[in-house]
């Protein structure tokens, strides 16, 4: 619910504010499905289904009827590529230390020879 109220304050239009309610309600199951065929942690499926509905908020003037085969398609196709970069970001995070660890080490030789 609280996702729900986030993006509705993004939205200045009270009729776009109805439409998107509704494809929020249509659609919200399916993009939270769509988020998990990429990704496995609850918080990242989380954050890709809220960046999605974030972006559709910000860009309602996009959504000229809010439950149609064209809207789906865009709240999927929002959903799959946030997903993606979610877990592009989670790899590079995971990756930091190990890179971080051998920068500093090599580091440490130079200073040292």
């Amino acid at each position: 619910m609280k996702l729900l109220n986030i993006c509705l304050a993004l939205i200045g239009e009270e009729s776009d504010k109805e439409k998107f309610e509704k494809l929020y309600y249509q659609y919200r199951s399916l993009l939270f499905h769509i988020a998990r065929k990429r990704l496995t942690d609850e918080h990242h499926i989380e954050d890709a289904v809220s960046i999605a509905f974030m972006h559709i908020a910000e860009n309602m003037y996009v959504i000229k009827t809010p439950i149609s085969d064209d809207t789906k398609r865009l709240l999927i196709t929002m959903v799959d590529r946030a997903a993606i970069n979610v877990y592009k970001k989670e790899q590079i995070s995971l990756l930091f230390p190990f890179y971080f660890t051998v920068f500093f080490a090599l580091l440490s030789d130079m200073i040292l020879s």
